[in-house]
């Protein structure tokens, strides 16, 4: 039965690659996503913190954060920033969906590899960077922005900058190398302290490929 559930593709729809590519089909309440890879994910701390500081009472990480553990059931018991024991949520359930499997003699190529628990569990994550100023012109703001960088030792790949803004509020973008977002965000707190800026500084990870 489980043939009929399946979309087989042919040869040279996938570049000659493989010859067959079973995708599994969810006729089952949910879907295909009842069966398919599913993501849980929290969003990052600093866009929580950013909500917050509009005015969102509440909408600080410190805040969401124990409602984000409430809801966690981590199959291997709680480690630093997952929960455990609560609401079942996707990847609790699909685990179900595998210990099903194995109950029932499904082949172990059929199954997932066992992963791997990590001691800790971190949001850091090193990639190239924009960051984005507003700023009140005046001569040495770029020295004071690649000096506190510097000594975070980030590198400024190049500033772009658009003509036609005033001088009351300048914008430019600064395209960083790839760096440690931990590393960058302490940066960003000295850069914060600065006297001439209209706007929050906005930084924007980047894909590394």
């Amino acid at each position: 039965m489980l043939e009929d559930y399946r979309l087989h593709v042919n040869e040279r729809a996938t570049h000659g690659l493989v010859k067959v590519v079973a995708t599994p089909r969810g006729r089952v309440l949910g879907g295909c996503s009842s069966i398919n890879a599913m993501i849980y994910m929290r969003g990052q701390k600093e866009d929580w913190d950013h909500w917050a500081s509009l005015g969102n009472r509440g909408w600080s990480w410190d805040d969401v954060l124990p409602l984000f553990r409430k809801l966690e059931d981590y199959q291997h018991g709680a480690v630093d920033g997952y929960g455990a024991g609560g609401d079942p949520t996707a990847v609790a359930v699909v685990s179900d969906l595998y210990a099903i499997a194995r109950s029932a003699g499904a082949p172990p190529a059929a199954l997932p590899k066992a992963a791997e628990v990590p001691d800790s569990v971190t949001a850091d994550f090193t990639v190239p960077h924009y960051l984005r100023f507003v700023v009140r012109d005046r001569p040495g703001i770029v020295a004071a922005l690649a000096t506190i960088l510097a000594h975070y030792q980030i590198s400024i790949d190049a500033l772009l900058q658009k003509p036609g803004f005033p001088h009351t509020a300048l914008s430019f973008v600064l395209p960083l190398d790839s760096c440690d977002s931990a590393v960058l965000n302490r940066a960003l707190e000295e850069i914060a302290c600065l006297d001439f800026h209209v706007e929050p500084p906005l930084c924007l990870p980047t894909s590394s490929d």
